[in-house]
């Protein structure tokens, strides 16, 4: 059960509604993606950013990285909302597994300072994973961590798989 506090206020609401009015919600992710889809203006994107941990704010201020960061996002949207709606889902369902019974190595990596997905929901997921590495990195967000910290994750990936 995911706890409402772990999660981005504009989360907590989806996943309200979604719980109570699933066909509410997939409508209104159908309505919203004209306006999704629309590129922000340049003087709005600061603007925006404000929302952010700083971690992320500065990563996103990168205008390649940016541009990259909303190419996925747009292109996430390019079926329908549906696909948008049907992601959030996942924290609102159970997922037809327990996490208990995964006995394949994890490495859960997650940002200290994520505001879109709170760290204490990462550990919690960690603790019923029997064999997970939890990685807390402190100082870094939702979209800072992979981007940042990208080598390291890769690389402690392959030692893994290597391992195994």
């Amino acid at each position: 059960e995911t706890s409402p506090e772990s999660l981005f206020a504009v989360y907590r609401w989806l996943l309200f509604l979604y719980r109570r009015q699933p066909q509410m919600m997939r409508l209104l992710f159908q309505c919203a993606k004209p306006l999704a889809t629309l590129k922000p203006p340049a003087w709005l994107w600061p603007r925006l950013l404000r929302m952010a941990s700083p971690a992320d704010a500065s990563t996103l201020l990168d205008q390649d990285i940016m541009e990259g960061s909303y190419q996925c996002y747009r292109e996430s949207w390019r079926g329908s909302g549906l696909g948008v709606a049907l992601d959030g889902a996942i924290y609102a369902e159970p997922w037809g597994f327990n996490p208990e019974e995964v006995q394949v190595p994890v490495q859960l990596w997650h940002g200290g300072d994520d505001r879109s997905f709170h760290w204490k929901l990462a550990e919690a997921v960690s603790r019923q994973l029997p064999r997970c590495d939890f990685k807390l990195i402190e100082g870094e967000g939702h979209y800072s961590l992979p981007i940042r910290r990208r080598m390291e994750i890769l690389s402690a990936l392959i030692s893994e798989a290597c391992a195994n």
